[in-house]
């Protein structure tokens, strides 16, 4: 893969998708203790599609099969949070506790706000600055 090209999501347990024209939605549901390879992809992902001018804010999106051993939840706050700066608002999303323990060790730089919801619609309003 060239190194500005995105990881296709077709190839992966992850789909992506942008709503109300500026939110890149991260859907990471079913998530059964994906490999280091499979979260390095969507890490990746996540890097590129946040420094694109059309993207102002995130939301991830896990589901209650979802498995977030703290080490997962300790590299998607550090990669994630690094890889925030190109946005406003990091929006994670989850029926259970799994979005507020990660939103509680993401670090952004800047002015960057993170939150987290159990709605996805609320967390896109959120994201989208509505």
């Amino acid at each position: 893969m060239s190194r500005n090209q995105l990881p296709d999501q077709e190839d992966w347990p992850w789909d992506f998708e942008k709503r109300r024209d500026n939110v890149g939605v991260w859907l990471l549901t079913g998530w059964d203790g994906y490999d280091q390879e499979t979260l390095e992809s969507v890490s990746e992902h996540y890097d590129k599609r946040t420094n694109q001018s059309d993207i102002i804010g995130t939301v991830a999106v896990f589901s209650e099969d979802t498995n977030l051993p703290k080490e997962t939840q300790q590299y998607i706050a550090n990669e994630w949070g690094d890889n925030a700066g190109g946005v406003k608002r990091v929006a994670l999303v989850s029926e259970g506790l799994k979005a507020m323990a990660v939103s509680a060790n993401v670090e952004v730089e800047n002015d960057v706000e993170v939150e987290w919801f159990k709605d996805i619609d609320e967390a896109v309003e959120w994201a989208a600055g509505e």
